[in-house]
């Protein structure tokens, strides 16, 4: 049973609007990028000429646009537009794939019309693919944390230091010229 062709994607994307097209080629992209080895998921390249996912001219823009479109749901202008662009054929980049877009339409038609049968195990690494670049809010709030930390401890070893070397270096000045002196050398006038 064939549902997605060569002609159905191109029609498809003749006859419907930006948004649909801009939709489908996500939906589409990210189709294939699951079917990436993991390796291939992680470097956003491919690297095993095995027919299934992106071929080598297409992997790393195809990861690229589809770790985007899973986390933004949309496209940028010129990403669709790579993906609608015609070779001299004149069918689309993104037609060429219509095999395993047709398989992975036959095997969720298998699946919604089989009610009864067992649900598909939940792939973890595909969920752990699609979340790697998105950041839970407790983790970047307490990776922000430590920053500041990291920033604070840094200049209070800054100015200990500035302090313990440069001190010497203001003693005995009149103190307005130390004190611009030590303005201008980023030290700290209460070392004094």
């Amino acid at each position: 049973m064939t549902i997605v062709t060569k002609s159905y994607i191109e029609n498809y994307l003749d006859t419907h609007t930006v948004e649909q097209n801009m939709h489908f080629i996500g939906r589409a992209l990210v189709v294939l990028f699951n079917r990436q080895t993991e390796e291939e998921k992680s470097a956003s390249d491919t690297r095993v000429d095995n027919g299934i996912g992106f071929t080598g001219a297409d992997g790393h823009s195809g990861c690229i646009t589809a770790k985007y479109y899973l986390k933004h749901r949309t496209l940028q202008e010129w990403q669709l537009d790579k993906w609608l662009k015609k070779n001299v054929r004149g069918t689309r980049r993104i037609s060429k794939y219509w095999r395993q877009l047709n398989e992975e339409a036959e095997r969720k038609a298998r699946k919604a019309s089989n009610p009864a049968s067992k649900p598909e195990p939940i792939d973890a690494d595909a969920i752990e693919a699609r979340d790697a670049f998105r950041e839970h809010p407790v983790v970047r709030a307490e990776r922000e944390m430590k920053d500041m930390f990291a920033k604070h401890e840094a200049e209070q070893e800054r100015k200990a230091h500035m302090s313990k070397w440069n001190r010497d270096k203001y003693v005995g000045l009149p103190p307005m010229i130390a004190f611009r002196r030590m303005i201008m050398d980023n030290a700290d006038p209460r070392s004094l």
